[in-house]
Parts: C-alpha cells; structure tokens; sequence
C-alpha cells in the first residue's frame, strides 16, 4: 500500500476506536448506575427484619462472609479438629483485643460506633462457638481429665466465654450496662489468662504467638489512650478540664471546659468521665456527640453535650436548674473520635432527627451554613425535621436553633418541629400547626413525621443533587429508608450517623 493508504487506513482505526471508546465509556457508566441502583435498592437500604437490632441486608452478607471464612479453616485435613477450633478461636481472639472502646485506630479506619460495636459483638460470638465446638471436640475425642494442669484453665476459660455470651443479650446491656460492662472486662481477661495456661508448648510456639500479639495490642491501645487522655486534660500538670451541668427537662446540658482545643467538626464524639459523679463514676466513661462549640477565651474552648437522662451514669451527675448557678466539676476527655459525612457536595440536604439525635444533626446544619456563606457548599436548601416526644424537649437546643436562623442570611434553612404529646403551648392540639423563632421561620406541627410525604414534597422542588441525613430511633429510620428505597430514580442518596436515638 502506498503513503495515501496507510492515512486512509489510519484515519478509520482513528475513528473507530473512538467509537470503541465511547460505547464502552457508554456501557461503563450504565453498568455502573443499574448496578448501583440495585444494590443500594436491594442490599445497602433494607433490613434484614425490623427485630433484628437494625442490621441491614448488606451488614447480614458480610457477617455471612466472616462465617463462611471460618469454615475451609475447620475443614482443613492437615490437623485434627480438636487443634483447627483451638487455634482458629485463638486467632479471632487477636482483632478482639481492641476491645468495644472505640480507638484511634479504628476511628482512622472510618468505622463508626455502632459498626465497630457490631463487628465487635458478632465476632465475639464467633469465638464462642468456635470455642464450643473445640470443647464438644475434645470431650468426644479423649475423657475430659480434670486432675491435668491444662484441663482446669480450659474448663474455666469455656465457662468464661458462654457467660460472656449470656451476659451480651441486649435485654441485658441496656437495663443493666455498667454491670455488664465491669462483668464483660473481667471475664475477657478471665478467658485471656486461662487460655495462656491451656495452651500447650513454649512461649515460641503458635497459639501463644497469637495471645502474645493479642496481649501486646491491647497494651499498646490502652497506652495510647491514656497518653492521649493525659494530653487533653492535663496541661501545666494540673487537670484542666471541668464541666459545668444543667438541667433541662429529661435531659442535661453539659459544657465542658477545654484547654487543649482542637479543630471542630460535625460528626465527631468523645468520651465523657465525670470521676466526682458517683462511687464508680471514675471507671466510666461514655460516648457523646460534640452537639456544640465556642471559644470561651484564647486558651479554652466551651464544647456542649446534649445528654438524656437514663438509668446509670446519666443518673448520677448532679445539675442545676439554672444556667448561672450551673454544677462544675473536674472531668476527663477522651477523643475526638468519629468520621464527617459529607454533604457539602448536594444541593438539597434533608436531615431528620428524633429525640436527643438532635444533638447529632445541628453540628451540620452549622457546618453547612457556614461552608455556604464561604462558598465551599453546594447546598442551597437545608430542611431540618425534628421530631420529639414532649413539648419541653425543644428547650433543649431552642437557642441554638436562632443562632442558626440569624446565621442563615440567604434563608436556605427550613426548620421544622414535630411534637408527638405533652403540649405546654396554649392551644396546641394533635393537628395544629403553629410558627415560633425570629420572624416565625420555625415550624412547629403537634403531630408524628409524615416521612414520605415530606420527602417527596421537598424532592419535587428540589436543587440539586438530594442527600438525607439520619439520626431518628428504628421506627422512624425504617420509613425513611423505605421511601429513599421507592425514589432512587430521583438521584437521592442516604447517609447515618453512628449514633441512634432509642
């Protein structure tokens, strides 16, 4: 062929593999999106059954497929089975030295605290039953002989572990979870040191290796903690931190005083310890979302927890009804801890909440407004939906919520209350509708969330791309889900914060 060919020839294989290219880009993209479509409609989004603590569909598939990891390792013929169960618990053993308390570890790894708790507790069962199946093993394979210096450690190592499992039930962590918490910690290193005791061979060989780096991480995790403690709450070797309570109707206000600040993001939580609140009180501490911050002078910042009174710790700690006579006390600070979800990048951002999760979504509702003043948002309409059981439960977060709409100077934020009973207001009835705030921009309906409605009327005058935000108890967080589930041709999506309201 000549010169004039070869450019013909060159020019077609040009413009064919364009045309290669495009269709494949084509298919790509449409392969992507009916993928994506199903697998949050399918898997992401539902749940598994109501009564089955929240898990969704795609929880339930990876939960299956560290069950089904464990089982070519039982199956495997090299070893007898009584040795396969003994090593494979103590292998799984090892991620459960981090321990329930979350980390800086596994905050890095974007886990939140309900999916870490999650993995945590099924993984836990794991164990056990693994542990089980290595105690049946044995019994049917040679004649328990408890006189053995091996057998005993062993006996009480699986005693430990099926009380751990009876004591986890959640009826039990939530009615009596400090004595839950105190009894889990004993008997997990009950089970630590027994199992150290039954494991035969030296200290070299490959069980003990495995308990030794089990060993070694939890160490090494609660010296990171504790520097990290020391770090925050202690500065010119004295304790700087201290909380000042008061109270409000079924709840506390805490504001807790720190010297150490640091930057202040929505989403992140930190674990409280009020040592002076009760006799135990100096052992415990608890996870709560940073619902609110401000500088209180140029070495301190003020961060504010909103927290619900319940049985425990909550309980204990001592307030006052008014504001200038609040309770302080000295405290400890563990964090922060947590993962920001972003939604800067939709214009339209939905956020609901229920109950004390209100503490969860006002930090955003703050981020975005000023992400939008700066130009850094997207957003150009904001809806907050709160919902609440009584009436005097919008006294906690009522000045918050002008210093937002006074903030809002393009009026891109919508509030809207719900107030399920115990009205105050004079007049209010199931059905009424009434306005409060500067200029009357709050919304306040004396009924229940209509989710899908008021999602469907804010996607239809939408802008944007459509996001929702979650902190609302099962029942609420189950409608929304359903309705996000029924309008994903809408290009909505479907964020949760770690934390739910019960």
């Amino acid at each position: 062929m000549d010169t004039i060919q070869w450019y013909a020839v060159a020019l077609a294989a040009i413009a064919a593999l364009s045309i290669i290219f495009y269709t494949t880009r084509l298919s790509v993209r449409f392969l992507h999106t009916y993928m994506t479509y199903h697998f949050l409609k399918h898997v992401f989004y539902p749940r598994v059954h109501k009564h089955v603590g929240g898990t969704t569909r795609y929880h339930a598939l990876l939960i299956l497929a560290l069950f089904v990891g464990n089982i070519p390792c039982l199956t495997d013929d090299h070893t007898t089975l009584v040795q396969r169960t003994g090593r494979l618990t103590v292998v799984n053993l090892v991620p459960l030295a981090l321990g329930s308390h979350m980390n800086s570890i596994v905050s890095c790894c974007g886990l939140g605290y309900e999916t870490y708790n999650a993995i945590h507790r099924w993984l836990g069962r794991l164990v056990v039953i693994e542990g089980v199946i290595h105690v049946i093993a044995v019994v049917v394979s040679q004649k328990p002989n408890l006189h053995l210096s091996t057998q005993v450690p062993a006996l009480v190592a699986a005693s430990a572990m099926a009380a751990i499992l009876i004591t986890s039930f959640s009826i039990v962590r939530r009615h009596f979870y400090e004595i839950f918490l105190s009894i889990h910690r004993v008997l997990a290193v009950m089970i630590v040191i027994a199992t150290w005791i039954h494991v035969p061979g030296k200290l070299v060989s490959i069980p003990t290796i495995y308990l030794l780096v089990a060993c070694c991480l939890w160490a090494s995790l609660h010296l990171l903690r504790t520097c990290q403690i020391l770090y925050r709450n202690v500065r010119n070797w004295e304790s700087s931190c201290t909380v000042s309570i008061e109270s409000l109707p079924d709840a506390y206000q805490v504001r807790a005083k720190i010297s150490r600040p640091w930057k202040y993001r929505a989403g992140q939580y930190v674990y409280l310890c009020v040592p002076r609140a009760s006799y135990s009180s100096f052992f415990q501490s608890h996870p709560y979302m940073v619902a609110w911050w401000y500088p209180y002078d140029k070495d301190q910042d003020i961060i504010v927890f909103i927290i619900q009174r319940q049985k425990g710790f909550s309980q204990s700690l001592p307030s006052s009804s008014n504001s200038s006579q609040s309770t302080e006390l000295r405290a400890m600070i563990e964090g922060p801890y947590g993962k920001e979800i972003h939604l800067d990048e939709y214009g339209t951002v939905l956020l609901f909440a229920t109950g004390i999760g209100i503490a969860g979504q006002l930090p955003y509702v703050r981020q975005l407004l000023e992400n939008f003043h700066n130009y850094d948002a997207k957003a150009r309409r904001i809806v907050l939906f709160w919902q609440v059981d009584s009436e005097e439960h919008l006294q906690w977060v009522g000045q918050w919520m002008t210093d937002l709409l006074e903030q809002d100077s393009e009026y891109v934020l919508d509030i809207r209350l719900f107030v399920t009973g115990n009205y105050i207001t004079n007049g209010a009835e199931h059905g009424k509708v009434g306005r409060v705030g500067r200029h009357d921009r709050i919304i306040v309906n004396y009924r229940g969330l209509d989710v899908e409605n008021l999602i469907r009327s804010e996607i239809e005058g939408r802008k944007g791309r459509s996001v929702i935000s979650l902190c609302v108890n099962s029942y609420v967080g189950e409608q929304v889900r359903e309705a996000v589930r029924q309008m994903l041709d809408k290009d909505i999506y479907l964020k949760e914060l770690p934390f739910h309201p019960l």
